[in-house]
């Protein structure tokens, strides 16, 4: 289906599977088995799927903006039997709005969505107060973190911690940690395409 251009086990495996389930490195195996969560963004479904399969007892958002993409991440819930899963075709900019979603998840992960300052508008919007973001970003962008703080601090998040996840074979990984400390301003996420035109 073309999700991926990595094709090489041994790469499918470090760079999608064992990346993604760095997170644990950032939540404790007894939260991700309990937490309600949300992954932004999913794709082929890194990283929420490795983490439902690895603490099958956390129920998981998957949400996606592609068609295709939706199909195949309710296709492969199916064949592996994974319950407590919802695949959710929309934007982040319109669900953010949406009550039923909005300031409802104790985790919101996203893996290669965008910057920190879009990511930041697309994601806190839907923690609760005292829930966490993880961003699995490259560890060398320190810039990119530093010029987040301010449009995570209007968004309702403090940036608590940057956790290296390195390895031989992914160097230069970290989860980027965001803690929800105060609702998001009723007004963001802003309409769709607008956090990438006009990052805060």
């Amino acid at each position: 289906m073309n999700l991926t251009a990595i094709i090489d086990w041994k790469e499918v495996v470090n760079k999608h599977f064992l990346d993604s389930l760095s997170v644990a490195k950032a939540v404790p195996e007894d939260i991700l088995s309990k937490s309600k969560c949300l992954d932004i963004g999913s794709g082929a479904g890194f990283p929420g799927l490795p983490i439902k399969i690895s603490f099958p007892n956390g129920k998981w958002t998957f949400l996606e903006a592609t068609g295709k993409k939706c199909e195949f991440l309710r296709h492969i819930c199916h064949i592996l039997n994974i319950e407590d899963a919802a695949i959710v075709h929309n934007r982040a900019e319109i669900l953010g709005q949406n009550g039923d979603y909005r300031e409802q998840f104790d985790i919101v992960t996203a893996r290669a969505v965008s910057e920190l300052r879009v990511l930041a508008e697309l994601t806190l919007p839907f923690c609760k107060i005292g829930g966490k973001l993880i961003a699995l970003k490259t560890r060398s962008k320190s810039e990119e973190f530093e010029n987040a703080k301010l449009s995570v601090a209007l968004l309702g998040g403090e940036l608590t911690n940057i956790i290296s996840t390195d390895s031989d074979d992914v160097p230069d990984r970290a989860l980027v940690v965001i803690e929800k400390i105060r609702p998001t301003p009723s007004k963001y996420p802003r309409r769709s395409g607008m956090p990438y035109k006009r990052p805060l």
